[in-house]
């Protein structure tokens, strides 16, 4: 993160322990977090990943999943940047059926290797200008525990 544009006044947060930022980039990418409480030994226990639902994909493996099916598809090795679209890594239409089949239906590099299930027609719209981030987005929200 750049440095903050000064304290978080205004907000009923006690400014002295929270900073805010006002002028960020309109491209930058956000990340919703879900978080949760629970003592440590529940976590380890039920092997939670930081404090993660085991029913959602996380977002390194969603990141796992574009980073392996994009280049399987015919696109290239470029670093997954989720402000991209899949036309950006080489990806043409037909690139992008093999995208959404790998993603979907391949047990070594889909979202079955982390045991999700997504349905066929989850990506269905996606098109060569669709962003990574709707992707991801998509999947997060879409993929169910097998």
């Amino acid at each position: 993160m750049p440095t903050p544009d000064g304290p978080a006044d205004g907000c009923s947060w006690d400014p002295t322990e929270y900073v805010v930022w006002k002028k960020l980039p309109n491209n930058w990418t956000t990340l919703h977090l879900k978080v949760s409480a629970t003592s440590l030994h529940t976590a380890l226990r039920l092997g939670v990943v930081a404090g993660t639902d085991d029913r959602q994909l996380r977002a390194d493996q969603i990141q796992t999943i574009l980073q392996d099916c994009i280049p399987l598809a015919g696109g290239n090795h470029n670093p997954i940047d989720l402000s991209e679209t899949l036309q950006y890594y080489g990806l043409d239409k037909d690139g992008v059926i093999a995208f959404a089949g790998l993603v979907t239906g391949s047990t070594d590099y889909g979202v079955k290797r982390f045991q999700f299930e997504l349905p066929g027609s989850a990506l269905s719209n996606i098109t060569v200008t669709s962003k990574l981030s709707d992707i991801a987005n998509t999947i997060q929200d879409k993929a169910v525990h097998s």
